[in-house]
C-alpha cells in the first residue's frame, strides 16, 4: 500500500520512516531531471514527513515542495549532533 498521507500517525505505523530521505541543508537533484540529462541542483530548506521544500539553483531560484522519493542527495549538509 502506497503512503499518500503525511500524518504523523501513519508515519509511526511504518508508512514513512521519519529519518529517511534528505535533511535540511542537503544538496539534491530531482531524479526525473537526471533521467532527462538535466543538471540543476537544489538545497533542502525545510523537511516535512514525506516532502521537502527545495530552492533550485537556477536563474529565477524557484522553490517548491518535492516528494522525498523524487530527490537524490548529492551531498549532506552539516549536522548538529
Amino acid at each position: 500500500m502506497a503512503c499518500t498521507s503525511i500524518s504523523r500517525e501513519r508515519a509511526k505505523d511504518g508508512c514513512v520512516k521519519l529519518d529517511d530521505g534528505p535533511e535540511v541543508g542537503d544538496l539534491v537533484v530531482a531524479k526525473h531531471d537526471e533521467e532527462r540529462s538535466i543538471t540543476c541542483y537544489g538545497t533542502v530548506m525545510e523537511r516535512r514527513v514525506t516532502d521537502c521544500l527545495v530552492v533550485w539553483w537556477s536563474a529565477t531560484s524557484p522553490m517548491g515542495y518535492w516528494d522525498m522519493r523524487d530527490l537524490r542527495v548529492i551531498t549532506e549538509g552539516e549536522r548538529d549532533d
